[in-house]
């Protein structure tokens, strides 16, 4: 139901991601200590190329507990449009329609386990499954994505591949993209209890990406980007002393423009554990990545981070987290940084309803050129390149639960982040040039989703937010001040469903000082789908219904009505 986001403009949505689930936090017992468990994922930020994991047909709608959103705390939520994109990262070419994706606003990086882990539709034993979705659309849009799994005791492996084009609606707007990922898991038995019932981990995954700068006075310029990822790693959360997750990921990126030409390597480890301290569980983090890049010159990126949090029952439905992380950055333009970030967060779930919630949460992201081009995808190839980190967040929030069948968010959140990336296109040229500010952001949001019945699904969100520069207060380029987001999804019978979203976007300067803006705008999608025999189901898609045109960015507007059909074959 979103726009169009970049990492499906830059690099074509990979087929079967997921990522680790975050365990529950177990509060139960008589000693007032909760019992050690992971809290989040391993991540370990190299590339963006596998952050968008939502596309229709690649997986079967969930069910209520709709595990394609995000689980906040307590409650499995979706948050509105707004916060799981940049604004930055709105795209010419809108998505199918589907659910709504569970990336929240934050800067692109890579989960090892988009890589490493098998999509849940090919997780249960069972033996062979798979699938092949085929469409096309005006502006000569023909897509095509394929994928398979086996999962069994013994291995679970999967494999999958998609190509999509668009052209034609505006001189210059050809895009097109291909990719092809792979990825297995293998649980081992040993004598040895560190690696007994653990899980050996291996994927991988291409992609190839081509298209021309077609709102630049210099359309001429062609950008070719491919990108290759290796990821291996190992887990055993059986050892009961000391659980753990080990994954290393491998990067070569290489962006063409015309005659001019990137190329990227990039390395990440990142190690997981918990150790029981005193009956406190203790999380511990230690990652490290880099970056070389290459064409006439060469500059190097880096960053290590070292990082401790423990949790406790303070009361009764009090939980308190404290810890932090040590980050050392260093960029291009002579950015050396080294904070000590510390993470303080109070949890009280005694409400009837739900569990308020306060946090004190600044955090660091690792920048490569590819996260630069996926959150703008205009920008030069041989920009500088610095990485973010908020040296505030302080949030609040509470998630409530209502007669059962509804879910709500409401959230409100400061940040002042430093080295942020604001993309400058003054002279209207279209390739845009980099400059970096520390940025403040005062935010607030609402989401809500609901299941009225067992076939019929509901998403709804709004955020609102105020973000300034810090050069002389200036404005920050395509942040609009006000989102709002409404996503249904009806199933009338056994075989035919019908989905629509409707997205608005208020005014959003185009310029650091403010002088030029793009309109407001409003986008609505619909989809109807009718399973046709067995294992086939034909769809029938609309995108931008209302015929609007919508500038995302300026001089880059998006396409018009256009309208899809296609084909779903599973098994």
């Amino acid at each position: 139901m979103s726009p169009a986001i970049p990492a499906r403009l830059l690099t074509p949505l990979l087929l079967l991601v997921c990522t680790l689930p975050a365990a529950a936090q177990d509060t139960t017992g008589t000693s007032g200590k909760l019992n050690p468990s992971f809290t989040a994922p391993v991540s370990i930020p190299v590339s963006p190329a596998m952050d968008d994991s939502t596309k229709s047909g690649t997986r079967p709608l969930p069910k209520f507990d709709l595990p394609e959103f995000v689980i906040t705390g307590t409650s499995v939520i979706d948050l509105p449009d707004g916060e799981k994109q940049s604004p930055l990262l709105r795209a010419l070419d809108a998505p199918p329609l589907s659910a709504p994706t569970n990336a929240r606003d934050r800067a692109p990086d890579v989960q090892p386990d988009q890589l490493l882990q098998s999509p849940p539709a090919l997780r249960p034993t069972g033996g062979l499954s798979g699938g092949v979705e085929a469409s096309v659309g005006t502006y000569f849009s023909p897509e095509l994505r394929g994928w398979i799994g086996n999962a069994d005791p013994s291995m679970s492996v999967h494999a999958g591949a998609g190509y999509r084009r668009t052209a034609g609606w505006m001189p210059y707007s050809d895009r097109s993209g291909a990719d092809v990922r792979a990825g297995a898991e293998v649980p081992v038995q040993s004598s040895i209890p560190l690696l007994d019932q653990g899980v050996v981990r291996a994927g991988g995954a291409y992609t190839f990406d081509q298209y021309q700068f077609y709102g630049s006075l210099h359309p001429d310029v062609h950008r070719e980007v491919s990108d290759l990822n290796l990821a291996f790693g190992f887990r055993n959360f059986t050892v009961a002393e000391l659980p753990f997750d080990i994954a290393l990921v491998l990067g070569n990126t290489v962006v063409q423009d015309s005659s001019t030409g990137v190329h990227q390597q990039a390395f990440g480890l990142n190690i997981r554990s918990v150790f029981d301290a005193e009956g406190l569980p203790v999380d511990l983090e230690f990652g490290v990545s880099s970056a070389s890049l290459s064409d006439q010159l060469t500059a190097h990126l880096s960053s290590f981070h070292i990082g401790a949090t423990t949790r406790w029952l303070a009361a009764p439905s009090l939980v308190l987290t404290g810890g932090a992380a040590v980050w050392s950055l260093q960029g291009m333009g002579g950015q050396n940084t080294l904070r000590v970030l510390p993470r303080i967060r109070a949890e009280y779930s005694g409400t009837p309803v739900g569990m308020v919630y306060a946090a004190f949460e600044p955090d660091a992201r690792f920048v490569t050129l590819r996260t630069l081009i996926d959150q703008n995808p205009y920008v030069l190839s041989r920009s500088d390149i610095k990485h973010a980190n908020d040296t505030q967040k302080w949030l609040i929030g509470a998630e409530t639960r209502w007669f059962g069948a509804l879910r709500t968010v409401v959230e409100v959140s400061y940040t002042t982040t430093g080295d942020r990336s604001i993309p400058i296109d003054s002279a209207s040229a279209g390739v845009w040039t980099i400059r970096y500010e520390d940025v403040r952001t005062l935010k607030g949001v609402a989401t809500a989703v609901a299941k009225f019945t067992a076939n019929d699904y509901f998403a709804c969100g709004l955020t609102m937010r105020s973000v300034r520069g810090s050069v002389s207060g200036t404005h920050v380029p395509y942040e609009p001040s006000l989102e709002a987001d409404v996503w249904h999804e009806h199933h009338w019978t056994g075989r035919l469903a019908t989905s629509a979203g409707l997205k608005f976007c208020s005014r959003r300067d185009a310029v650091p000082t403010g002088n030029v803006q793009l309109p407001s705008c409003v986008l609505l999608n619909a989809r109807a789908s009718y399973e046709w025999l067995k294992n086939f189901r034909v769809f029938v898609e609309g995108r931008n219904l209302a015929d609007q045109k919508i500038v995302w960015w300026r001089n880059y507007p998006d396409r018009p009505f256009s309208l899809f059909i296609g084909l779903t074959v599973n098994w």
